[in-house]
C-alpha cells in the first residue's frame, strides 16, 4: 500500500468522503444515491491503515455538526402548523443516513473509536443530532405534540409515532416532561395498575366514552350492536344458546362437551357482525378478550362458505394457540 501523507489526505481521500457524507444526509428516504460505496470503504480502511484515523474522525464530526446546526437554523424558522412535519422529517432522514455512514466508518470505529476513546461512532452520531437539534427544539415541540395529541388527525399517527419514539431513543428522560404522550407509543413507560387507582381508571375510561360520543360513535347506533352479539357468542360459545340448525361443537371445563345449534338464518347477522368487526378493526380486541375464538375455530362446517372467509382469515391465526376452558 502507497505511503498516504496528510496532504494527500486532504486533498483526495477526504474530499471523497465529504462528497458522500453530503450525499446521505441530504437524501430523501427511498432515493437513490449514486456513489460507490465499495470506493469510500476503500478509502475509510487506507487512511485507517495509514494513521489518520483522528484527523478523519474529527473531520467527520465536524461536517456532520454543521450539516445539524443549519438543520436546527431551517426548522426554528418554520411555521408552527409546519413544525411538527418538518422535525419529523429532520430526524428520519437523519437516522435514514446514520445506517450508511456508520457502516461505511466501520474500520475507524473498530480501530480508533472504540478502542482509543472507547465509545462508539453510532452513539456519538446520535448525541450529535441530540445536542444540535432536540435539545434546541424540546421545549418549543413538546406543546405542539401534546396540542396535536388532543386534536383528532392534526398530526397523523405515524408521524406522532416516529417522533415520540425518536426522543425516547434520543434522551429517554424526556419521558418525564409528557409520560402519557410517550406511554401510548411506547410501551411499560406509566407504572402498573394499582388497585387503589381502579376509580381513576374508570374515570378516564369514561371520559374516552364521552369523547367518542362526541365524536359521532353514539351508544344508540353502535355499543348495544356489539354488546348483543357479544352477549349472543358467548351463549353459543358455552353451549346454553337452545339454538337450532347446523352444529357447532363446544368443549367446556375439563373436556366436557355440550351441544349448541345455530340456524341457517343466523348466517346473514353473523357476515355482518364479522364485516363490520373487520373494517372497524375492532375484531383484533374482541379476540385479546376471549369472546370470538373458541367459537371461530370451530365452525368446521361454515369454513368452506365463501361468506364466512372474511372472519375466518382473520381468525385462523389464532386457530392452533387457543384453548377452551
Amino acid at each position: 500500500m502507497n505511503v498516504i501523507t496528510i496532504e494527500d489526505y486532504k486533498s483526495t481521500y477526504w474530499p471523497k468522503l465529504d462528497g458522500a457524507i453530503d450525499q446521505l444526509l441530504t437524501q430523501s428516504p427511498g432515493d437513490y444515491i449514486p456513489i460507490s460505496y465499495e470506493q469510500i470503504y476503500s478509502c475509510v480502511y487506507k487512511c485507517v491503515c495509514q494513521q489518520h484515523s483522528e484527523q478523519m474522525y474529527s473531520d467527520l464530526i465536524k461536517k456532520i455538526t454543521s450539516h445539524l446546526e443549519r438543520v436546527s437554523k431551517e426548522l426554528q424558522a418554520s411555521p408552527p402548523d409546519l413544525y411538527i412535519e418538518r422535525f419529523n422529517i429532520a430526524l428520519g432522514q437523519y437516522m435514514g443516513a446514520l445506517q450508511s455512514i456508520v457502516p461505511l466508518f466501520i474500520y475507524m470505529n473498530k480501530f480508533y473509536i472504540e478502542t482509543k476513546l472507547n465509545r462508539d461512532l453510532k452513539d456519538d452520531l446520535i448525541k450529535l443530532f441530540t445536542e444540535h437539534v432536540a435539545e434546541k427544539h424540546i421545549y418549543s415541540l413538546m406543546p405542539l405534540l401534546l396540542e396535536a395529541q388532543s386534536t383528532p388527525f392534526q398530526v397523523t399517527p405515524s408521524t406522532m409515532a416516529n417522533i415520540v419514539k425518536g426522543l425516547y431513543t434520543l434522551r429517554p428522560e424526556w419521558v418525564q416532561m409528557a409520560p402519557t404522550l410517550f406511554s401510548k407509543f411506547i410501551p411499560n413507560i406509566l407504572p402498573p395498575a394499582v388497585e387503589s387507582e381502579l376509580s381513576e381508571y374508570a374515570a378516564q375510561d369514561q371520559k374516552l366514552q364521552r369523547e367518542l360520543i362526541q365524536n359521532g360513535f353514539t351508544r344508540q347506533v353502535f355499543f348495544p350492536f356489539v354488546t348483543r352479539y357479544v352477549h349472543f357468542l358467548r351463549r353459543v360459545w358455552l353451549g346454553r344458546g337452545g339454538l337450532q340448525g347446523s352444529e357447532i361443537s363446544v368443549q367446556l371445563c375439563e373436556n366436557q362437551r355440550s351441544r349448541a345449534q345455530v340456524g341457517s338464518s343466523l348466517s346473514g347477522e353473523l357476515l355482518k357482525l364479522g364485516l363490520i368487526l373487520w373494517k372497524l378493526l375492532f375484531a383484533k380486541w374482541i379476540l385479546k378478550k376471549g369472546f370470538l375464538v373458541g367459537w371461530a375455530v370451530r365452525l368446521g362446517t361454515l369454513q368452506s362458505s365463501s361468506s364466512f372467509r372474511p372472519l375466518i382469515f382473520g381468525l385462523n391465526t389464532w386457530k392452533n394457540n387457543v384453548e377452551i376452558l
